[in-house]
């Protein structure tokens, strides 16, 4: 859906207030408030911005994040990580830790909130969004069931390292990061996806995996 450049001004704008809010709230309408008055906004401001209210904030902030995982790939030059499995490490890496301030617990706030039942999908949407980002930008070009088998085996490598992630005090992050070049190698199989057509037909018939074939 296009959005008007001023639209996603002052979304952003939003977002970046709400994110150092964040630390000391959930995502919530409360939340929202809150950002307003910092703002100077109208009181429900943020309902003229985001229709459908806090569901929209996340949602944007995702958009956000990916974004800013985005201006990491579009900085890196590509012939220093030749090899498809370390652009996909790369990619993992640029979307946990992508500058936006106290990463770990904005992470951690933004998964309780996709606990809540009602916000399950909504948590599926922006992870599969997100892998679909790092795979295009490791040069996948596949459009038939590999794609699928590819952000499959992504999302689990993406959601176990960012559950890692949340919880590591190692300096740097380095358990994260050897945590993932383990999950790459024992679980995606990058250079031997391709050969089974059989797996992918599998995973292109989960009802989870139905979910994206028209978000493309």
């Amino acid at each position: 859906m296009y959005m008007s450049d001023l639209l996603k001004k002052k979304r952003t704008e939003f977002i970046e207030e709400a994110l150092k809010e964040l630390p000391f709230a959930d995502w919530s309408e409360e939340l929202c408030v809150k950002v307003d008055e910092k703002l100077g906004s109208p009181k429900n401001q943020y309902a003229m911005l985001f229709a459908r209210g806090v569901a929209d904030v996340v949602d944007f902030y995702e958009q956000y994040a990916d974004q800013k995982m985005i201006d990491l790939f579009e900085a890196k030059d590509l012939k220093e990580i030749p090899r498809i499995q370390d652009k996909i490490k790369y990619a993992v890496r640029c979307r946990l830790d992508n500058g936006i301030p106290n990463s770990k617990l904005v992470i951690a706030k933004t998964s309780k909130y996709y606990k809540s039942f009602n916000n399950f999908g909504a948590g599926l949407k922006a992870a599969w969004r997100s892998v679909d980002l790092m795979w295009k930008f490791a040069g996948d070009k596949s459009t038939d069931y590999n794609y699928y088998t590819k952000r499959s085996l992504l999302f689990t490598v993406y959601s176990s390292t960012a559950s890692f992630y949340m919880a590591d005090d190692s300096k740097d992050n380095v358990d994260t990061w050897s945590f993932l070049d383990k999950r790459i190698q024992n679980v995606m199989k990058i250079g031997s996806l391709k050969k089974n057509l059989t797996i992918s037909n599998i995973f292109a018939k989960l009802p989870f995996i139905r979910l994206f074939k028209n978000k493309r």
